[in-house]
């Protein structure tokens, strides 16, 4: 299954030459339908100049879009997307001797009277627009261009820009290459255009379309990433930004547990989620709610299989889907993950959405026998897995990776799945992670994440409910007769602060205790400094910040480590 859903094709120096579509170009176009794939015709001819020229090609398209996104035709019937180009214009123009052909919004002249139609656009006030298209001149209404009609096109047929690849050659090709996907040039293109593409053909006109459209592009069995489709994660030493690729690629994160390899993948999510690609993210520790605070997101916090497959109804409406799993019976997760396969893969292979599927903890879910390792598909791209035993992944995932984020010291198994340098990735400090990319000839590269715009939760239960080992936790100093265990949790923790006296949690704040242990032990940084704050309010042994911080403290455990509020009295 390609990731492509879509194709959309200029007509004029693209698909044809001199006025003619070649069978060989015809052939290729029914092989796209054949493979499912979408064909729009976008052009800057008007709908009745496509039918006297070239006969039939228009019953090839699903949509045409014409006059250069100004009218969209399906099923035999027209739409104007935009008022026509004032009379008053045209008749000025015509009164003047300059030639125009009329459609049925746009006009259009030769590129040579260009200062002459500005100049009486300027005299008459009106808000046009206009584009060269090598030698012709079409006059536009403001807003109107083949990538405002194209994205009127994918609107109609329920598809999102994220899975369109476009092909063109002259200046006015420029907005629907903004849009698409992936941008194609033949090799008769104009130089600007060729520079705006990702691939540059090596044949002219029909040739080179009809070698795509029949090639491993569209089948999928090559999957391009955009170099125009980039977003930032951090910044690399130099102060320049490390970016991964934000469409059709398959990303690893790595790393040991509590080191930020969710953070970081959280990060990803974030970055994507503001260019508008949907993601389902499996949560299997709750750890992503944060990102409700993003625009389109649903959490969908699962508690019987039923819940999980409102995730498809998400996705159809146009959000991204994080399935919350950390209230799901462990036991019971791979038959709740296993319900949702058949129906994304569905999804995916009608419309192209989720573009993006994280999982976390994937050495279990996506490996030889994990509930979702048919749902890999490396023709589709668009995985994020986020694992730290990335070695019990299937050999076909990892040979498939395109990038490699880690948060810990390197893993053999994974870098050399990507033809690079097994060496060189440095321990995670400080927010510090490493980059090693399958497109580029340098080794790991050491950058530094940035800040997510949602804060970030750490594993609900997983680091809550973790037991440490002995001599580890942390031993409440009490007087009299009471004698705590040692807190081995952060739970534990929790509730023995509650209900430790006073003067016992006096003398620890006195000694910034807790902040140490929650700092060196716990290793949450986060909730060390906002701790080391209220021990530094205490310093002068006050009862009334005693008081204080214990509630402040319990209501910093509660919001970092558990979804809801957590009532109970503490014992003074």
């Amino acid at each position: 299954m390609s990731w492509i859903q879509a194709i959309a094709l200029d007509l004029d120096g693209t698909i044809s030459s001199n006025d003619d579509v070649s069978p060989t170009v015809m052939e290729a176009l029914r092989v796209a339908r054949y493979r499912r794939v979408r064909l729009l015709l976008v052009t800057g001819r008007t709908v009745r100049a496509v039918r006297e020229v070239f006969p039939g090609l228009i019953d090839v398209f699903d949509v045409v879009v014409a006059e250069n996104g100004a009218v969209l035709f399906v099923d035999g019937v027209g739409r104007l997307l935009a008022e026509p180009v004032s009379h008053t214009l045209s008749d000025a123009l015509e009164e003047d001797g300059i030639p125009l052909h009329r459609g049925e919004v746009l006009l259009a002249t030769s590129a040579a009277h260009d200062e002459a139609v500005l100049r009486k656009i300027t005299d008459l006030g009106l808000d046009c627009a206009l584009l060269r298209n090598r030698g012709e001149l079409m006059i536009l209404p403001a807003g109107v261009s083949k990538g405002s009609g194209l994205l009127a096109a994918l609107n109609l047929l329920g598809l999102s820009s994220h899975n369109v690849m476009a092909v063109g050659d002259a200046e006015n090709d420029h907005a629907m290459f903004e849009l698409a996907e992936l941008a194609a040039a033949p090799a008769n293109a104009v130089p600007s255009i060729k520079e705006h593409a990702d691939l540059v053909l090596p044949l002219p006109n029909g040739e080179g379309v009809a070698e795509l459209l029949m090639g491993v592009v569209t089948s999928g069995e090559q999957r391009p990433v955009s170099d125009r489709r980039q977003m930032p994660i951090g910044t690399f030493p130099d102060g320049s930004p490390a970016l991964v690729p934000s469409g059709n690629a398959t990303a690893i994160v790595v790393g040991g547990s509590g080191r930020g390899k969710s953070y970081l993948a959280g990060l990803m999510a974030e970055q994507l989620i503001d260019r508008r690609y949907q993601i389902l993210f499996i949560d299997p520790q709750g750890e992503q709610s944060s990102l409700r605070d993003q625009p389109g997101v649903d959490i969908i916090k699962v508690a019987v299989p039923a819940d999980a497959r409102r995730s498809v109804a998400g996705l159809r409406s146009g959000h991204t889907v994080v399935l919350d799993l950390s209230s799901v019976d462990p036991d019971q997760v791979p038959d709740v993950l296993r319900s949702l396969t058949e129906p994304i893969a569905a999804l995916r292979a009608e419309s192209g959405i989720p573009q993006w599927i994280f999982i976390d903890e994937a050495h279990d879910l996506m490996g030889s026998a994990g509930p979702l390792r048919t749902l890999f598909d490396p023709t589709a791209g668009g995985h994020c897995l986020i694992t730290y035993r990335p070695e019990q992944l299937s050999a076909e995932v990892l040979a498939d990776v395109d990038i490699v984020l880690s948060v810990s010291p390197p893993i053999d198994q994974v870098m050399g799945t990507i033809n690079q340098p097994a060496s060189g990735l440095p321990f995670a400090v400080n927010g510090q992670a490493s980059m090693l990319r399958s497109d580029r000839a340098e080794s790991a590269q050491p950058f530094i994440m940035a800040t997510r715009s949602s804060a970030h939760q750490r594993h609900q239960r997983k680091y809550a409910q973790n037991v440490m080992a002995v001599g580890k936790g942390f031993r409440f100093r009490t007087a009299g007769p009471q004698v705590l265990p040692e807190a081995r949790s952060v739970e534990q923790f929790r509730a023995q602060l509650q209900q430790v006296g006073p003067d016992t949690l006096g003398w620890h704040l006195s000694r910034g205790d807790l902040s140490r242990w929650l700092a060196e032990v716990v290793q949450d940084r986060e909730l060390a400094d906002h701790v080391a704050r209220l021990e530094r309010d205490v310093a002068r042994r006050q009862q009334t910040e005693i008081s204080r911080a214990r509630h402040e403290i319990i209501r910093a455990i509660d919001a970092r480590y558990f979804s809801g509020p957590r009532v109970a009295a503490a014992r003074m």
